[in-house]
């Protein structure tokens, strides 16, 4: 009946309800505490087919990460990875067409004034500017100045120092790689004579030199040219001249002192002119020779040039110098006659005028 029952319930006809009995009522008790069960069991069996295999690996990836961290272990002070800071490029600075402009006409302005004096300072072998014994050319030392040499490709070029003179350091040079530069030593004791020898692989080379010695500075532009060159070089030292001149009028005046009559001198000069530290302290004369006593503070560089001044043009006139400035006094211009106007000239706009009364 209770099968029946059950096959019924999906049918549109009306069927009567079945009379339960405690019988029937037991029956269906027993049913489902047996479906039940066995419903739960079934479901199981589908989600566990249908469930997707995990592999069962997680331990031995485990096993393995704990193999290889006991097998290279991280030292204790290791520093973590980070990225290294890049900065962003450099941006160009943005200037207004007035301030560009105020800013390149400055430049050239410079560009134009170092250039003016680095002209004027440089030195190149010319017959006005440098002299010549055999194949060696001599220029004029003069502090600051820069000298330009030639080096031939394949060929040497020596520079002749001062005897005595010695390299206080390496020379400085601005290609050390395709030029070659080495010392050579020539003479003993006081001769001693350092040379250097100068060496271009290829022409059309350049290379700047800065040069220490004990006595002074050098500035060479060495250039390496094709098929000719400055077999020797050295220089020749004024200052160094003066110098040894004033020790022998010094030595002399010390030995032969200027005998002058009191009643002799006449001392109505007018000395004229700029507020130079080369300005004469006194000018008389003797009725035979004129007498310039120049200051104490004197010095080789600022020394003036003696012009004898007739019909309104300078004329050169030879004199000569006794004693040195020492501080205390000063060296004296001999001339050996008298005149009415001089003057004493240091380059083309400095100048002194001297005026007999």
């Amino acid at each position: 009946m209770a099968c029946s029952s059950l096959t019924s319930i999906g049918s549109a006809t009306s069927v009567a309800p079945p009379n339960f009995s405690p019988t029937s009522a037991n029956t269906m008790q027993t049913m489902k505490t047996h479906i039940l069960p066995l419903l739960l069991l079934t479901a199981g069996a589908a989600n566990a087919q249908t469930a997707p295999q995990v592999p069962a690996i997680t331990s031995a990836l485990n096993d393995n990460a704990t193999a290889t961290a006991n097998a290279n272990p991280l030292p204790d002070n290791a520093a973590t990875s980070t990225p290294a800071y890049v900065p962003p490029p450099a941006q160009p600075e943005r200037l207004s067409p007035r301030v560009a402009k105020a800013r390149s006409d400055f430049d050239s302005k410079q560009r134009a004034q170092v250039a003016e004096y680095v002209g004027q300072a440089r030195q190149v072998p010319t017959s006005s500017s440098t002299a010549n014994v055999g194949g060696q050319t001599i220029f004029t030392y003069r502090p600051g100045a820069l000298y330009t040499i030639y080096v031939g490709a394949g060929r040497q070029t020596v520079i002749d120092f001062q005897p005595g003179e010695q390299l206080t350091g390496e020379v400085n040079g601005s290609d050390t790689v395709r030029w070659l530069i080495s010392q050579v030593t020539s003479g003993t004791d006081a001769g001693e004579q350092v040379h250097l020898v100068l060496k271009a692989v290829e022409p059309g080379l350049t290379n700047d030199l800065f040069i220490a010695t004990n006595r002074r500075t050098y500035l060479v532009t060495a250039r390496s040219v094709a098929d000719w060159s400055m077999p020797s070089v050295s220089w020749q030292y004024p200052m160094d001249t003066w110098k040894a001149k004033q020790a022998v009028a010094a030595k002399r005046e010390a030995v032969e002192p200027v005998a002058v009559a009191p009643d002799a001198l006449h001392f109505n000069y007018d000395i004229k002119g700029g507020r130079y530290s080369w300005k004469p302290m006194q000018v008389f004369d003797d009725g035979a020779q004129t007498y310039i006593r120049m200051p104490a503070t004197l010095n080789a560089t600022d020394a003036p040039a003696l012009f004898l001044i007739e019909k309104g043009e300078p004329l050169l006139v030879n004199y000569r110098v006794k004693g040195v400035a020492n501080g205390t006094t000063g060296p004296t211009y001999i001339v050996d006659r008298v005149f009415d106007r001089a003057e004493l000239r240091v380059g083309a706009k400095q100048a002194i005028t001297i005026r007999r009364r």
